[in-house]
């Protein structure tokens, strides 16, 4: 019971202090704030164990403290997310009507989003720079690509191949469509990022375009392999001329 009290009176304290942080002045009271923060954090300890409702709300607050006044979005998201897991905890009771909860939910995806196209246009932004660099690389795999399968494969095996590693032997049985299947994999083997270390960001850039092309072939000569074989055709009989003589009337 004491430790109930506690959370909520610190609970309390802390939203006082954080209104009065983020509201009551032209500025963040960044003192205020990290007051409400200590509060916070006190309330979540006091409460975790005897009441996970008064838990969620605190660690509510706490997002909402992170996401609105000190924009921090990875800290937000942190607390936002153990405000559901407490949730979670109270079942079978339900707070889904709660206003809290329901901002909660909210502010989270609102996070989560913000956070993904963050990454997404670092992601970008690095791939942009690769694309850039390795344009004639990149053009002389188009135009080979644009030839056929085999012809993209001997680009790769004459020019790109990891110096570490002999070229492919090929015979012509090895461009039939019912070895190309393993000769693709052997390439795949070859440029995945995966399969070798201490390479520089653009090197595995460049290996990971390859090897999504490379499986896309792959997966083509799979459905062909996975086809059922069309039936024979019974064989036509020959044509012959008509006969000279004419046919017997019934």
């Amino acid at each position: 019971m004491e430790l109930r009290i506690s959370a909520n009176m610190e609970t309390m304290e802390g939203k006082a202090l954080m209104q009065e942080g983020i509201f009551n002045a032209e500025q963040l009271e960044m003192d205020k704030l990290c007051d409400a923060l200590d509060c916070f954090n006190r309330a979540t300890k006091y409460a975790s164990d005897v009441d996970p409702e008064i838990a969620a709300i605190t660690e509510y607050n706490t997002g909402y403290l992170f996401h609105k006044a000190l924009k921090n979005k990875k800290k937000a998201k942190q607390h936002f997310t153990v405000c559901l897991y407490y949730v979670e905890a109270l079942k079978p009771k339900v707070v889904t009507e709660e206003a809290w909860y329901q901002k909660a939910c909210l502010y989270l995806q609102e996070v989560r989003d913000a956070l993904l196209k963050e990454e997404q246009n670092a992601i970008n932004n690095e791939t942009k720079e690769y694309v850039e660099a390795l344009k004639d690389e990149f053009a002389e795999l188009t135009e080979a690509k644009g030839k056929g399968d085999r012809s993209y494969l001997e680009k790769l095996n004459d020019k790109f191949l990891p110096k570490e590693t002999a070229k492919f032997e090929f015979k012509k049985a090895s461009f039939h469509w019912s070895k190309m299947k393993k000769l693709i994999i052997k390439f795949v083997a070859v440029f995945h990022p995966d399969k070798q270390s201490g390479m520089d960001a653009k090197t595995k850039f460049f290996r990971e375009e390859i090897c999504k092309t490379l499986n896309v072939m792959n997966e083509r000569y799979k459905e062909c392999s996975q086809a059922p074989e069309q039936p024979a055709q019974p064989a036509q009989p020959a044509s012959t001329e008509s006969s000279s003589q004419p046919s017997p009337k019934n």
